[in-house]
């Protein structure tokens, strides 16, 4: 399919106020694309869009909770209301908590869980009808844990973006039976490189792709863990661990965890 120059395009970022969705709304601005940035709370979003008029970009914010279907759409109808259409839609909203499973509350499990799964559903649900009704889109969704066959010692985040991949696949296969030209894309993102995400993305917006894999570890992890699971799951256990204590002793926050906007409810009231 082929696609719009990117400064010739209108973008929707969602967990556009930290880590990846930051990053990546700041290089469509660069590139000269139009953009919608959300996220859950105002402030991310308020330096954000500074930042981008600061250097000449456009950005219009709508603060929106992902798992609650009317703000999505408000999302993507401010799109097309204010700027004309839409043409890429970039889920980035990040997984809130990566907890040991034995120690989440069902309602954070059920939280968790509906960010990967609804989430993304909630996003497309909302994009696709307006990309139609302006000659079609792409759908970029970042979806960090892994595919079936691949290692994850994060149940929560494990079944979420397992359900994410099969989410879009079906998605993509029925959007071709349906003739739609609208693409869409799964970035795999590596632990901590969002700049190099953002760039892959824009890249994705120009040039669609199936599956996009930034960074080579990843690809690694799968062919060791397809060939030799037990030691692949040994070294992931080992990972963990030193992960944890260097969060313990230096109070970092964990890879994808999003904590800009916690005091901001995840529900409708």
């Amino acid at each position: 399919m082929k696609r719009k120059p990117v400064a010739d395009q209108i973008v929707v970022v969602m967990g556009a106020s930290s880590r990846i969705g930051r990053a990546t709304a700041l290089a469509f601005a660069r590139a000269g694309a139009r953009l919608v940035v959300s996220a859950r709370g105002p402030r991310g979003l308020e330096s954000l869009v500074a930042e981008i008029r600061g250097f000449g970009g456009h950005a219009l914010s709508v603060v929106a909770e992902t798992r609650v279907f009317s703000h999505v759409h408000e999302v993507a109808e401010t799109a097309e209301r204010q700027l004309g259409g839409l043409d890429t839609w970039v889920q980035a909203a990040e997984m809130p908590t990566r907890q040991p499973f034995e120690k989440m509350m069902p309602a954070e499990l059920s939280q968790a869980i509906s960010l990967g799964v609804v989430g993304h559903a909630y996003a497309a649900l909302a994009a696709i009808p307006i990309m139609k009704r302006h000659g079609g889109g792409q759908l970029i969704h970042v979806s960090p844990a892994p595919r079936a066959g691949e290692p994850c010692v994060h149940v929560a985040a494990a079944a979420a973006n397992r359900g994410v991949a099969g989410l879009l696949d079906s998605l993509r296969l029925e959007l071709k039976r349906q003739g739609t030209p609208i693409g869409v894309t799964r970035v795999v993102p590596p632990a901590n490189d969002p700049e190099r995400v953002a760039a892959a993305i824009v890249r994705a917006a120009l040039r669609p792709r199936r599956e996009v894999r930034v960074g080579g570890s990843e690809t690694i992890t799968v062919g060791l863990h397809r060939h030799f699971p037990r030691l692949a799951e040994a070294m992931l256990q080992v990972r963990r661990s030193l992960a944890d204590r260097r969060r313990a002793r230096t109070g970092a926050a964990e890879p994808f965890a999003d904590r800009t906007e916690r005091d901001v409810p995840l529900f409708e009231a």
